[in-house]
């Protein structure tokens, strides 16, 4: 009987703390515009909220609103410079990479340690190229792998990977420009 009864409590108690998790993430994202300069506020809290709308689910709500005040905030009082961009992308490739072996885990399907360095290589390659994808004195990862590789279909597709990131970054420069002026 004490169970059942502990049982129904704590599953109000979730509910009511579930249905609050919208409020928190909004609070969170509110903490981190309010760090931001006042310049700045308006345009950003826009497009967080935005970004926030898109978001399922009120748990990855909070994460989100937790990435706002504590991630998103201060980084964007520091200027933008090569080395903070090459953390983002790595940090993103890094995500995707470890959301990938999760799956993998999921599935039953586990990787020896040697597979899992060359893996996450692969994909730090993949954001090196992206980075250094307009610089012509910088090392171009992708197009050196692309030499040494024997598989012309795979080296096809490595060169269709960097005109790929190539007309993405122009098209960047041109959205850019274009806001701009």
């Amino acid at each position: 009987m004490l169970n059942y009864l502990l049982g129904v409590l704590s599953g109000f108690a979730m509910r009511e703390f579930w249905a609050y998790l919208p409020t928190i993430a909004r609070w969170q994202v509110n903490r981190g515009v309010k760090q931001l300069p006042e310049e700045k506020r308006a345009e950003t809290s826009e497009k967080w909220y935005a970004t926030e709308a898109k978001i399922p689910g009120p748990m990855s709500k909070v994460v989100w609103g937790i990435l706002c005040n504590r991630v998103l905030a201060p980084e964007s009082l520091k200027p933008e410079t090569p080395e903070r961009i090459a953390k983002a992308v790595h940090f993103i490739f890094f995500s995707l990479y470890l959301k990938l072996l999760v799956l993998d885990a999921f599935k039953g399907k586990f990787a020896s340690p040697r597979d899992l360095i060359v893996r996450w290589r692969f994909f730090k390659m993949i954001g090196d190229q992206a980075i250094t994808i307009d610089d012509p004195n910088a090392p171009q990862p992708l197009l050196m792998l692309a030499e040494k590789v024997q598989d012309e279909k795979t080296k096809q597709i490595f060169l269709t990977m960097v005109e790929a990131m190539r007309e993405a970054k122009k098209k960047a420069k041109e959205a850019k420009v274009s806001q701009n002026a």
